[in-house]
């Protein structure tokens, strides 16, 4: 019985020093280039992980747009085979060709041109009619965008005439070849990645500001990054983050 005892109390100072496990959660949120003068080329999506609200990991992902006016091409661009292949089914717009309507995990979209001269496209998700930039931006359709991995381009009779891969940044090396500085697009990604773990997503959009040197700073501490979109990034990141400690 004495040695039963010894046994209890050992195990109750044992779970006495032992140090509570710590409460991981995950937030993820969508979006785009958003900030004046920039022009959308992606769907962002940043994922941090968090251990007691603090981040211990944080991940930029980056998936094609249809139309895109800078930075990385859009998948929807036509080749002059596509479009032969599509036939009357096609937009043109800024010299550019696009598909009149394509599929996209069986939801059709279908372009039209807006008032600023860009090319729309809309479909019905879920009974309603969406634009696909607008629905992508939103939990639900940034988890179903980046599952798409094809896009279906149709013709005049509503038939697939032809099919293009929906790449990310990463996947097309976007920012490798070419760049201004030896940082590259890639390394600007991994040191707002590395700011965010180091310091946190507690601040405010007011908060970043770009230095004459052309890197970014969050109130006094340097990102490191000199990438124009850096504030993009942050504060979708910063949205990520309150999901996070939220849950």
């Amino acid at each position: 019985m004495k040695r039963q005892i010894l046994a209890l109390l050992a195990a109750l100072a044992l779970c006495a020093v032992t140090p509570a496990m710590a409460e991981t959660a995950q937030g993820v949120a969508y979006g785009v280039y958003s900030q004046a003068g920039e022009s959308p080329d992606s769907l962002i999506r940043v994922t941090l992980t968090c251990e007691d609200g603090q981040i211990t990991d944080a991940q930029i992902d980056e998936k094609l747009i249809p139309v895109s006016n800078g930075g990385a091409e859009g998948w929807a661009e036509l080749t002059e085979d596509m479009q032969a292949a599509l036939g009357e089914a096609v937009l043109s717009e800024g010299g550019k060709a696009y598909p009149q309507r394509f599929a996209l995990d069986g939801v059709v979209f279908t372009g039209t041109q807006d008032e600023q001269g860009g090319v729309v496209y809309t479909g019905q998700v879920n009974g309603e009619d969406v634009a696909l930039m607008d629905y992508i931006c939103t939990d639900e359709g940034g988890a179903w965008y980046f599952a798409c991995e094809k896009a279906e381009l149709l013709d005049e009779a509503g038939e697939t005439a032809a099919e293009v891969e929906i790449g990310t940044k990463a996947s097309i090396e976007h920012g490798v070849a070419f760049w201004p500085s030896e940082l590259k697009f890639p390394g600007n990604i991994e040191r707002i990645c590395a700011y965010l773990v180091e310091h946190g997503a507690a601040y405010e959009a007011a908060d970043i500001a770009q230095g004459e040197d052309g890197t970014w700073a969050v109130a006094d501490v340097t990102t490191g990054a000199t990438l124009a979109g850096t504030p993009n990034y942050l504060l979708i990141a910063k949205e990520a983050y309150q999901k996070a400690i939220a849950e």
